[in-house]
């Protein structure tokens, strides 16, 4: 079950000196005439970023689904940046800053609007393969993928956003590793000659059935992958704003996890002993082979299951 609670790690007040660039006053952001929104995807997004880039845009934007980004890093300047429910910006591993010179409008509810990956997990490894033939030792599992490290995300505003939201910059649990394939069972052992009768008695008795093959031994299971640091959410507002903010804003405190590793492979069973050899005349049959031994299991390698770091927060107050 996940937790969410506030990781605050500083605040910071700039003395009065101090200047942003494209800082606004709340009655210029008031005053500002909004352009009707354009809505961001994922597929237009290339579209668009010219402007985002642009230190003097004064363009809104919304977000009505997932928008997935995979650069390394973005710095977006625009006004109103507005998610609808079901908009979701997923910024991978990218450090994003985004300077809100209007307001940011996120949907009711307190939902996640900011978030690291769509997949909180990595891949897994594929399964082995049962071992060929008789007797074949199964195949390893392949290892889980590696997590990655959450980006970090600059929100800088100058208006309280709308209604509180919530961030989850979770770093990837890394996928589990695959289950080692079976070995497969040991041949069987062969029956016996017949006995061989004479005229006046028994030449030869019947054989006993040779012993049945070992089992193959099943396939080791793969490693679980490593996880992925949380990211680092900071939030630059103006002074007055910096006690309202904390309670606008909620962490999705999560940390990741190693992915755990697969199943051993289950062993072979031996292969059943042959039958004895059929009487005949004066002659006994013979007795049926021993069962051969059945096969190994794949070995569990033991690996580290700590967490990885969590996200994290921090606030800057900059007075006006």
């Amino acid at each position: 079950m996940q937790s969410t609670f506030w990781i605050w790690t500083q605040v910071i007040f700039f003395g009065s000196t101090t200047t942003l660039s494209g800082w606004q006053s709340s009655s210029s952001v008031s005053s500002r005439s909004a352009a009707e929104p354009i809505e961001l995807t994922t597929r237009n997004l290339s579209q668009y970023l010219p402007g985002l880039h642009s230190k003097n845009s004064r363009q809104s934007y919304i977000v009505k689904q997932p928008v997935v980004l995979t650069s390394l890093a973005e710095q977006w300047t625009l006004n109103n940046l507005e998610f609808q429910a079901g908009g979701v910006l997923y910024i991978g591993a990218t450090k994003l800053q985004l300077d809100i010179r209007g307001v940011l409008i996120a949907p009711p509810g307190k939902t996640t609007i900011f978030s690291s990956f769509v997949k909180r997990e990595a891949d897994s490894g594929n399964s082995g393969s049962g071992g060929p033939g008789a007797g074949g030792r199964g195949t390893d599992g392949g290892n889980g993928q590696d997590g990655q490290s959450s980006g970090v995300l600059t929100l800088q505003l100058h208006a309280l956003p709308s209604r509180a939201f919530r961030i989850a910059l979770f770093g990837q649990s890394g996928g589990h590793g695959g289950n080692g394939g079976p070995g497969s069972p040991g041949a069987n052992g062969q029956k016996g000659r017949p006995g061989e009768s004479g005229p006046f008695g028994c030449n030869r008795g019947g054989d006993n059935g040779s012993s049945g093959a070992p089992g193959g031994d099943g396939g080791n299971p793969g490693s679980g992958g490593s996880c992925g640091a949380g990211g680092l959410v900071t939030v630059i507002v103006p002074e007055a704003l910096e006690s309202r903010i904390q309670r606008m804003i909620e962490i999705d405190d999560a940390s990741a996890m190693p992915g755990s590793p697969g199943d051993p492979g289950a062993p072979g069973a031996g292969g059943r002993g042959g039958d004895g050899g059929d009487g005949n005349g004066f002659c006994g049959g013979g007795r049926p082979g021993a069962s051969g031994p059945p096969g190994r299991p794949g070995v569990l390698i033991s690996v580290n299951r700590a967490p990885c770091a969590p996200p994290s927060i921090q606030i800057i107050a900059i007075p006006q």
